[in-house]
Parts: structure tokens; C-alpha cells; sequence
């Protein structure tokens, strides 16, 4: 799959939690480095569901790509 991820040609962001106990925050970074022009952000003290654990966290880095400054 990281092959095919080198055609994309879409605004991508990367978010990925530090402490996933499911896919490791590195396995992100791989996916980050394969996508042309994408940014990874790695949200501090949330796992697998960001979206769940931290909302208002991850909707700060999403945010923050649209200002042009995604954390890494």
C-alpha cells in the first residue's frame, strides 16, 4: 500500500496518536513519508482514537495545517 501512496495528489495530514498501542506512531511517519507533500502531526497522550480521546486536540491540528503550521 505505501507504494500506491506515492500517486496521491490531495492535500494530505498525517495525525497519529503517541501512544497507539495498535499501530505504532512510527508506522504514520512511514505513511507520511510516502504521500508527496503531506504533513504528520503526532498528538501527545492519546492512542488509537484521537477523535474520540482528544477531540478538541485533533480538531487544533487539523486547524493548524489549514494555517500552514502542522507540529511534528
Amino acid at each position: 500500500m505505501l507504494e500506491r501512496l506515492r500517486d496521491l495528489d490531495l492535500p494530505v495530514h498525517v495525525v497519529w496518536g503517541e501512544s497507539d498501542g495498535i499501530v505504532d506512531p512510527d508506522y504514520g511517519r512511514a505513511y507520511a513519508a510516502a504521500i508527496p507533500g503531506s504533513s504528520f502531526t503526532v498528538l501527545p497522550g492519546t492512542g488509537h482514537l484521537p477523535q474520540l480521546e482528544i477531540p478538541q486536540d485533533l480538531f487544533d491540528a487539523i486547524r493548524e495545517l489549514g494555517r500552514g503550521t502542522p507540529r511534528a
